[in-house]
């Protein structure tokens, strides 16, 4: 964790340490603190797959299903061959399906 800061202090918009500090704080479930550095790397770099996908798994966690499919689909675009995004957007896809079928969610 200490390499990726201090790649941050000589390169403050260095958007890939910002995806693997994030990654780090979430294997430690340090949930809110990943989110943060996620949304930084796609401040940075709104295109970056890795991040977008990061996101987007949060959101097929938390049950947002529209956020989690537009994400992927981000990631997907970043990165046509990213298999793990083109898997999570079809869960998110039938997830959402499903939820609107039970109606306890409302997609756009």
């Amino acid at each position: 964790m200490l390499m990726y800061r201090a790649v941050l202090v000589s390169h403050p918009t260095h958007a890939y340490a910002m995806v693997n500090l994030g990654n780090l704080h979430f294997r430690k479930g340090e949930i809110g603190k990943a989110k943060e550095f996620y949304e930084r790397a796609r401040s940075l770099e709104p295109r970056m797959p890795e991040a977008a996908y990061n996101l987007g798994y949060m959101a097929l966690e938390d049950r947002e299903y529209s956020d989690a499919i537009a994400l992927f689909e981000i990631a997907i675009k970043g990165d046509p061959g990213f298999a793990d995004a083109h898997h999570n957007l079809a869960v998110a896809r039938q997830r959402a399906e499903n939820a609107l079928w039970c109606g306890k969610q409302r997609l756009p």
